[in-house]
């Protein structure tokens, strides 16, 4: 190892920090070689020997700047004097300054102290007002509750405990204030439900006042409503009809303020324990319900005021309930508000049908349906389900039908029996219009004198009369049944006809089988003005249920037409009984007889005074069409009469002198019915005339020839004529014989009586009596 070639590299290194620690490297690397090289004394002398050699570089070096070194020295002595000059004064202007430092730190740390006071002084002022700014608030909370504010109290002990306390929580009374706001609140929420039951108790108290204005309102609609059926014709939705001033929610608003409950509600909302507050009021209310709708309460039918009562406590408490429900969310359960209103429903239909269970009064009917009407109408409103009553109201409805057809069927039977089956006479205009708003059976004239005959009895007005109030009855009932139109107009016309058909009719029927004539045309002319009656009715029904639907046809205007031909039948065979009996007891014919009776028999003018004075007094009431037929069915019966006597009851022979006395007889009652002015008495006495005339003739063998026969006696019965020939053929006595014209007359009346009986004419005769 060259030493000096280590000694050059080691004292070659450089002084840059950033390289000093490569070369201490080196250099301790490099003494390490030499010590484990054991050269160390070598190297000490090279060492030396270097050193030695750098001396002498640095002393060639001084004594080369020698004079400027001693220059440098001497000018470092004379800075060195200034120095200490310069330190001088400064020791002294340091030890002025001390002493003058010392006083003003002094004041400084009396200046640092009076701000320590100061700021201490600033802190216990703020924490007094912060104190005193809490107390406030508290204060003022307990003035907010005193007022009834208790929303905005619980606002302040929100912000007084999310806020202000926390400022001061370490002292002890803020401490204390913490752990009362919980109290407090407790304090809010039960000073509001002392405010709530306080206003539970006002709505107890009022209920019945807001029932009672809200049924007042509906009966105004229905007032309306009805005003408009008069006025326009028709009917109209109560919905249109509702305005504001008739608004079941202004009734409500009107006696009862709703804000304490929506105040208990919001405070109760803002403490989180809405479901608490609504778990009370839901026991509170349903205790009310089982008060209102629980109670032993009767409907009596003669006194509705306890029952209207009932109905508004109903009304207000569902009004109530439905405000409430509408006005809040999520406050009042449906499901159990119609829990209440089920068993209200049927608590009220049980009332109601237990106390009309024994009722008979109609119009106790009507008020109840009314009432409930105006219930269910309000309530249908508030969307409270009224299928149940309204099936209850229909049901009173087939109720009030059934009692009204009732009373009506009576009071008509009562009328038709009573009645003395004359006509009835007005004495006076206001008698008059009475009965033509019963029945318009003319058009009035100006000029009418009183007192009046009219044509019918008293039971016509009276039925139809009672018949007008039923009908009026029962539309008044039905109003309000919209929906069943249909339904009612069916009913009411199936009424009408058993009312007309099998009461009134099946009483008029009975009276006349039971009375004599003159009250059976009476009888006959009532029954032509029932029908005239139904004519009216069916006017009526058509313009209740609307033309658009076509006209209504009563089946009992049939009824009375055939009604009006079972009268005219009656009083025929009436007539005809009074004609047989005069005949029967003074029709005595001597049928032998051989002279002529110069005068008609006396018991015709029995029968033609009879049926003078009947076409002079009853029979003049009735119409000419009606008359005319019931004289034509006594026409021909007095015909059908004289010819069974002629042929049945004359005698097994008759003579020449008895036939034309029958002739003349026969005669005279054509003359007086002809006098009565009947034109078809040729028709009805044909046969009894042609028979007569041919008996009368002397040519009996006319009859057999076609052409005389059918131009003559074409109305001539070939049964009749043969039993006639055979009681008019001149028959040999036992002390005399025929002479030669009887025995002629006797060989033509064989001759025809066998011509009569031959088939051909056999087969015409059966045709004939056919």
């Amino acid at each position: 190892m060259d030493l000096h070639q280590v000694i050059r590299e080691l004292t070659a290194v450089e002084s840059n920090s950033e390289s000093v620690s490569d070369d201490f490297d080196k250099v301790s690397y490099t003494v390490k070689t030499i010590l484990e090289s054991g050269k160390e004394n070598a190297f000490s002398e090279q060492l030396g020997e270097f050193i030695s050699a750098k001396e002498g570089e640095i002393e060639k070096m001084c004594n080369f700047h020698y004079q400027e070194f001693v220059q440098s020295v001497e000018q470092l002595l004379k800075v060195r004097l200034g120095t200490a000059n310069l330190k001088s004064k400064i020791m002294n202007l340091n030890g002025e300054m001390q002493e003058a430092g010392s006083k003003i730190i002094e004041k400084k740390r009396e200046i640092i102290d009076y701000r320590k006071i100061l700021l201490n002084i600033e802190l216990a002022m703020e924490c007094v007002q912060t104190c005193l700014h809490v107390l406030d608030i508290a204060n003022k909370i307990n003035a907010q509750i005193e007022k009834g504010k208790y929303y905005s109290s619980l606002r302040m002990l929100d912000d007084l405990q999310t806020t202000h306390l926390p400022r001061i929580i370490e002292y002890n009374f803020a401490r204390d204030m913490q752990l009362f706001i919980p109290t407090q609140r407790e304090n809010i929420r039960q000073a509001v439900v002392r405010e709530i039951r306080l206003w539970l108790g006002t709505v107890n108290e009022r209920t019945r006042a807001v029932g009672k204005e809200a049924l007042g309102i509906s009966e105004k609609r229905e007032s309306k409503r009805l005003e408009n059926i008069i006025t326009n014709g028709h009917s109209i939705s109560l919905d249109f009809i509702a305005s504001d001033d008739l608004d079941v929610y202004d009734a409500a608003g009107e006696h009862i303020d709703f804000k304490p409950l929506y105040k208990c509600i919001h405070i109760h909302d803002v403490l989180g324990k809405r479901k608490l507050f609504m778990d009370q009021f839901e026991g509170h209310r349903g205790t009310q319900a089982d008060l209102v709708f629980k109670s032993n309460f009767i409907l009596n039918c003669d006194d509705l005021k306890g029952f209207e009562t009932y109905l508004q406590d109903a009304v207000g408490f569902f009004i109530v309930e439905a405000v409430i429900m509408g006005s809040t969310q999520n406050f009042r359960s449906r499901t159990n508000v119609e829990l209440l209103w089920e068993i209200a429903s049927e608590k009220l239909n049980k009332i109601v049908v237990d106390g009309l269970q024994e009722c008979q009064n109609p119009e106790a009917f009507f008020i109840i349906k009314q009432t409930l009407t105006s219930f269910v109408y309000i309530l249908q409103g508030y969307g409270y389900a009224v299928d149940k009553l309204r099936t209850l109201i229909l049901s009173l409805f087939d109720r009030h039908v059934e009692l009204t057809k009732m009373s009506c069927c009576e009071q008509i039977i009562e009328t038709i029996e009573d009645d003395d089956c004359t006509p009835v006479t007005v004495e006076n205009i206001s008698e008059y219009q009475v009965i033509m708003n019963a029945i318009a059976f003319e058009k009035p004239l100006a000029s009418m004198k009183f007192p009046r005959a009219l044509p019918f009895s008293k039971t016509v007005p009276d039925c139809c009369y009672l018949i007008h109030t039923y009908v009026n009855g029962f539309y008044r009932f039905s109003n309000g049944f919209d929906q069943h139109h249909n339904e009612m107009d069916d009913l009411l016309k199936k009424s009408l006809e058993g009312i007309l058909i099998n009461t009134c009719g099946a009483s008029l029927s009975r009276k006349l089988m039971d009375n004599d004539l003159g009250e059976c045309i009476q009888i006959f002319i009532n029954a032509e003005y029932f029908r005239m009656a139904c004519g009216q009715l069916e006017g009526i029904f058509t313009e209740k249920k609307g033309l658009a639907k076509g006209q209504i046809v009563l089946q009992a205007s049939k009824f009375f037409v055939d009604f009006r031909d079972v009268c005219e039948k009656r009083i025929i065979n009436l007539v005809r009984e009074r004609i047989d009996q005069y005949i029967s007891q003074a029709a005595h014919y001597e049928w032998l007889a051989t002279v002529v009776q110069p005068k008609p028999s006396t018991y015709l003018q029995d029968i033609a005074n009879f049926a003078s004075s009947l076409l002079k007094s009853e029979l003049s009431l009735l119409r000419a069409e009606n008359r005319q037929k019931i004289y034509d069915g006594i026409i021909r019966h007095l015909a059908q009469s004289f010819m069974t006597m002629l042929v049945t009851k004359s005698g097994k022979k008759i003579s020449h002198a008895f036939v034309e006395t029958y002739w003349k007889d026969v005669q005279f009652l054509e003359q007086f019915i002809t006098v009565l002015g009947d034109s078809k008495i040729d028709e009805q006495f044909a046969e009894l005339q042609q028979t007569l005339q041919f008996l009368l003739s002397d040519n009996y063998e006319d009859y057999v020839l076609t052409d005389l026969r059918t131009k003559v006696y074409p109305r001539v019965n070939p049964n009749n004529l043969a039993l006639l020939l055979e009681k008019i053929r001149p028959e040999p006595s036992f002390m005399v014989g025929l002479s030669a014209a009887q025995k002629l007359k006797a060989k033509t009346i064989d001759s025809v009586l066998k011509f009569i009986r031959e088939p051909k004419v056999a087969v015409r005769s059966r045709q004939y009596d056919e």
